[in-house]
């Protein structure tokens, strides 16, 4: 039979094991980009919640404008003769919005999901076509060349445009549950795409593509923040751990 000489209460095992837990993880909106109420004031600076990361401002390529038709206010555009036709072309040509997001000390990253709005439009004049874009990130933790494509819209990627208005599509989401977590710096990129090369027959710029416009609004990322577990705390819980267990053993068998 044990003694209580030998025996170690288990609420002080328990009491241990509360004191070296990390900090639980928290639910964040780690980048957030709205644009502002109006485009003479657009705005690429992140709205962000997190208080244990940084998101920088976005960074924007040739031919994206801000714009009062906007999902939540002011959004942004880009017409599809600034644009290319593939994905793979879009990587080539660096046609992306960009953002670095950065883990305070001592913090690491598990990203959730990348969620936005997309719209598509054009003039009497001009055919259908669809706007498209995808997120990768630029860790080299993930892949050599820099790039990784997370996770991508299957189709209908984006949505078809509407002649003569502007319409919103519901909450696009990209799931990013198997990304790799985030301990620095590291940069996204959210390219952007188009079907469309029509040329207006009306009267109007000749340019293919130039009034089918692709608009995005309420770019976000989400993901949870927590503490990167000390060495010493880690090798401590499972420590204690084993010894919990001996203890609860022992005592079945008294």
């Amino acid at each position: 039979m044990m003694t209580m000489k030998n025996r170690i209460p288990l609420s002080l095992v328990g009491l241990t094991l509360t004191c070296c837990l990390p900090a639980i993880a928290s639910a964040d909106v780690l980048a957030e980009y709205t644009f502002g109420d109006t485009a003479a004031t657009g705005t690429y600076v992140s709205s962000d919640s997190s208080l244990n990361s940084t998101a920088s401002d976005l960074s924007a390529f040739s031919g994206v404008a801000f714009s009062n038709t906007g999902e939540t206010g002011a959004g942004i555009y880009v017409r599809s003769s600034d644009l290319v036709t593939t994905g793979a072309a879009a990587i080539t040509a660096g046609d992306y919005l960009s953002f670095t997001l950065t883990p305070e000390a001592g913090q690491q990253i598990e990203l959730t999901s990348f969620t936005f709005y997309i719209a598509a439009s054009h003039n009497a004049n001009i055919a259908q076509f669809t706007g498209s874009a995808f997120l990768t990130d630029s860790s080299d933790s993930n892949i050599g060349d820099g790039d990784i494509v997370i996770d991508r819209l299957s189709p209908p990627e984006g949505t078809t445009s509407v002649e003569n208005s502007v319409y919103w599509s519901s909450v696009q989401t990209i799931t990013l549950s198997g990304a790799t977590t985030i301990t620095e710096a590291t940069e996204f990129r959210f390219y952007v795409y188009s079907d469309g090369v029509d040329v207006d027959t009306g009267g109007g710029d000749p340019t293919p593509g130039f009034y089918q416009i692709v608009r995005f609004d309420g770019l976000t990322l989400n993901g949870t923040v927590s503490a990167i577990p000390e060495p010493a705390t880690t090798a401590i819980l499972l420590g204690l751990t084993m010894l919990g267990f001996t203890c609860v053993r022992r005592s079945k068998r008294a």
